[in-house]
């Protein structure tokens, strides 16, 4: 077994790869009516683009890929599951103008045993502000495969949010690479309510001076689902800056992994950069893995990481039983109380609101046993 065989095994340590290659074969096509959604949307059928649904407001192009000189797709490192298929149709967009309202993806997805692999190349001009969603809904226990590379022009401010919050059965690997070039941000949310197995892979290139990336993650799990976060940011460049918090709500006998990798060029000085996962116990049967890293190669950075797992205090649940609060809802306070800081870093109100209610109506299914 070589390097590059060990380093694959590694990454994938905790995550039943036997559930995502079982044989999944692709629909002929899709039988349920959805509503045309609202706003700008690009919208997904059984993994290949629906012009007829999507919304592409003014400033969002379609172009050929051939013109679409995208540097994530050139950098990106290969991942298990990283979709090279030549047979399957790459969305390119380019965006070139100032987005007020979120650009919504949605990938809507049926059958059983069927496997859909999108796959979306976005090309991101200069001093462009935007916010990306998307949102996975699913129906039968199908697996997805969704590949997103992103570059950032100079000055761009991009907030990109990916969710799974539906109830569904489904199998989701989502292979997201990002390049943030001079004095860009890039700020990425993994939010994770619902599904039955579930794996980012996010690469996120720091390439030029000034550029920022910030990445969150929220994982609150119930019964037997299981979500696995694999993070790889590289500080390619001087004065470059990153941070990182993932944090993890568990009941039942729920499975919840985080892994991140921070890497420091040797040239790479004057880095700052922070890491850190937490996570909450609900149940004696829930299990959490945690693996932060840390690979410097230069001598003048500041970095930090650092994971915590334990469960909730028995003191804290006395205090609002002392005051005529069940034990069942202040836990459910105590577990929202726990998430709130990363739902409050969304800068889109309407959103906020949306995954704030979500999550809210995820922890009223939680069984909250006594530990």
């Amino acid at each position: 077994m070589n390097s590059n065989e060990v380093l694959l095994k590694e990454a994938w340590k905790y995550t039943p790869l036997f559930k995502l290659t079982e044989p999944y074969g692709q629909p002929s096509s899709f039988e349920t009516q959805i509503p045309k959604p609202q706003g700008a949307a690009v919208v997904f059928e059984n993994g290949f683009f629906n012009r007829e649904l999507s919304q592409l407001p003014k400033g969002v192009e379609l172009v050929q890929s051939s013109s679409l000189e995208n540097q994530a797709t050139l950098v990106a490192r290969e991942n298990l599951f990283r979709n090279r298929d030549n047979s399957q149709t790459t969305l390119c967009l380019r965006i070139t103008q100032v987005l007020e309202r979120p650009l919504s993806f949605y990938f809507l997805n049926q059958g059983e045993k069927h496997k859909f692999s999108p796959q979306i190349s976005i090309e991101i001009k200069e001093n462009i502000k935007l916010c990306l969603f998307e949102e996975f809904l699913s129906e039968g226990d199908i697996f997805i495969n969704r590949t997103m590379d992103i570059t950032l022009g100079r000055g761009s401010q991009v907030e990109h949010i990916v969710t799974a919050t539906k109830e569904q059965e489904s199998l989701l690997n989502s292979n997201t690479s990002v390049v943030v070039n001079q004095d860009s941000t890039y700020s990425n949310f993994l939010l994770t309510l619902n599904s039955k197995v579930i794996r980012h892979n996010l690469d996120i290139r720091l390439n030029e001076k000034g550029a920022h990336a910030s990445s969150f993650g929220l994982y609150t799990l119930n019964d037997n689902q299981h979500a696995d976060n694999y993070t790889f940011i590289h500080h390619a460049h001087e004065q470059t800056t990153s941070e990182q918090l993932f944090k993890g709500v568990l009941d039942d006998e729920s499975t919840g992994i985080f892994t991140g990798k921070i890497l420091v060029d040797k040239k790479s000085q004057q880095i700052n950069s922070s890491q850190l996962n937490k996570t909450m116990l609900l149940s004696k049967k829930a299990h959490s893995h945690s693996q932060p890293q840390l690979e410097i190669f230069a001598d003048d950075v500041k970095c930090s990481h650092g994971s915590t797992t334990g469960q909730l205090s028995p003191d804290e649940i006395f205090y609002f039983q002392s005051r005529g609060i069940g034990q069942r809802q202040a836990k459910e306070i105590l577990s929202y109380a726990f998430i709130q800081d990363i739902l409050m870093k969304i800068s889109d109100r309407e959103l906020r609101e949306k995954l704030t209610t979500a999550f809210t109506q995820k922890f009223k299914k939680f069984q909250l046993e006594t530990l």
